[in-house]
């Protein structure tokens, strides 16, 4: 449970935009609850690293929750170079897609299908990092990384997302993203080989990977070699 608090000041103004006197007031907004972190809730959720079009590929945020928006303000997306600019907000539910350029991702993809951006940057065919991070220098760390995958053009990632014209799709929302097994591509012939702006066609659930440490470690055994 938390709590955050939130000073509010009010000032009357007359139709000329100067403030009038005694015509002002304050409250006090104290909200006690659960606060949802954006990193359980707010995914990369489809990466098109290698279309087939040149300039058609794209990145997609998912929000999974049906209540809560999350602002995006400040973020950065590490791979491409792209940095949310101030008012950025992801709604309940909502898919949010950053193009290479939008142009082309319009002419491949329609017209309909909103786009939030353009990245500077471009996705490595061959594969990279791709993270969704928060710079966070007011609690002493550099930034923190809400979420992030390495994805990769060879086996075992999927090799039908490597120019053939599917995209890199989510599996389970659920599960983190860098679990290689939640990443899928369709069939090089799929009508749904890319989803931009909707649901993925691979969705499905997956188990949760059960906790696992390691338990014991003999760096130098007495008998020697084992």
């Amino acid at each position: 449970m938390y709590k955050r608090q939130n000073n509010l000041s009010f000032v009357g103004l007359d139709p000329y935009g100067r403030p009038v006197a005694g015509a002002t007031d304050s409250i006090r907004v104290v909200t006690t609850g659960t606060i949802l972190r954006l990193q359980d809730f707010v995914v990369l959720n489809e990466i098109h690293y290698d279309p087939v079009q040149p300039g058609a590929g794209f990145i997609e945020l998912f929000n999974q929750s049906t209540t809560t928006p999350f602002d995006l303000s400040g973020l950065r997306i590490d791979g491409v170079g792209y940095t949310f600019p101030d008012g950025s907000v992801i709604a309940p539910g909502a898919y949010l897609v950053l193009a290479a350029d939008t142009a082309v991702f319009a002419d491949t993809y329609g017209t309909t299908i909103p786009v939030f951006g353009e990245f500077p940057g471009a996705l490595n065919n061959d594969g990279e990092r791709i993270s969704l991070v928060r710079p966070d220098p007011a609690s002493g760390n550099a930034e923190t990384i809400l979420g992030t995958v390495r994805y990769s053009d060879r086996l075992p990632w999927p090799t039908n997302a490597a120019g053939f014209g599917p995209s890199l799709q989510l599996v389970d929302p659920r599960r983190s993203v860098h679990r290689l097994a939640n990443w899928a591509a369709t069939a090089t012939n799929d009508v749904n080989r890319v989803t931009p702006g909707r649901a993925n066609s691979v969705r499905r659930d997956l188990a949760e990977i059960p906790e696992l440490w390691l338990n014991e470690v003999l760096p130098n055994s007495l008998a020697g070699p084992l």
